[in-house]
């Protein structure tokens, strides 16, 4: 199980650049073929300045991060994302971002524990670090059983 002293705890920033091959791999991958994720022309014919990045494309900043409490954790499954934008996210944008632990819950369920662990991933771009407010943020939550600790 994840030790409570990491509630409240967030990683060290980290970096995250969207680019034109992301965004296409990205929408193949959820098959989504809108052509403002595949082709620059009709993104800029709908008024973007280039593709444009899929609604839940962010989640992937969780594969750039170091993230102490979940080193050892296996078998987490994914419950719930809720994703909030200050505006559209472009190919070409690189973003600071940072996941935070917001906060651990603990439940019984089949005389096992089962743990709740409420993260909210933050983005700003790179080029207006000195904002105190995210281009985006993620909030999730991650269930881990307690066997499933390796």
């Amino acid at each position: 199980m994840i030790d409570r002293k990491w509630e409240g705890c967030r990683t060290k920033p980290f970096s995250f650049s969207i680019s034109r091959e992301l965004i296409q791999e990205y929408a193949n991958v959820i098959y989504d073929n809108h052509p403002i994720y595949h082709d620059v022309e009709a993104a800029r014919a709908k008024g973007y300045p280039d593709l444009v990045a899929p609604a839940t494309l962010p989640i992937i900043c969780w594969q750039h991060a170091s993230i102490p409490w979940l080193e050892h954790a296996v078998g987490l499954v994914h419950r719930e994302q809720v994703f909030t934008y200050q505006e559209p996210l472009y190919a070409g944008q690189q973003f600071i971002c940072e996941i935070h632990l917001k906060k651990i819950e603990e439940k019984q369920h089949a005389g096992k524990r089962i743990q709740f662990l409420k993260h909210e991933l933050i983005g700003f771009l790179a080029d207006r670090t000195n904002s105190s407010k995210p281009v985006f943020t993620c909030s999730s939550v991650l269930i881990l059983q307690e066997e499933g600790m390796r």
